[in-house]
């Protein structure tokens, strides 16, 4: 990713003006051709300002651009191994249950106030 500072602009600032910088910012990731990142900044500025159609144009137009982008990140990991461990995949509810039940506990402890 573009490494983009999400929501830099002040405090002070109107909404509108907010909007503008997060649509500039997203215009430059997307010439950069960092269109998850413009999509996310399209999307915050049309949040901070929903009466203009324009910021939900650009979102709509980047949303397949988008989706195919972040698709195609996690085949580019170079580690083969699983995400997660067989321990840490439960099929039901249940089971997951049972794995934190069997988990060794330390002895309760009694906090009482002497002479009671």
């Amino acid at each position: 990713m573009a490494g983009l500072c999400f929501g830099a602009t002040s405090a002070s600032d109107s909404a509108k003006e907010q909007a503008m910088a997060l649509a500039k910012k997203a215009r430059r990731a997307e010439n950069a051709g960092h269109n998850a990142d413009a999509y996310l900044l399209y999307s915050e500025a049309s949040a901070l300002q929903r009466q203009n159609s324009k910021y939900r144009a650009k979102m709509a137009s980047l949303q397949s651009r988008a989706a195919a982008e972040a698709q195609a990140a996690p085949a580019a990991l170079e580690d083969d191994a699983p995400l997660l461990s067989e321990e840490e995949v439960f099929d039901s509810l249940s089971a997951r249950e049972y794995a934190s039940a069997r988990q060794l506990q330390g002895p309760a402890t009694l906090t009482a106030k002497p002479g009671t």
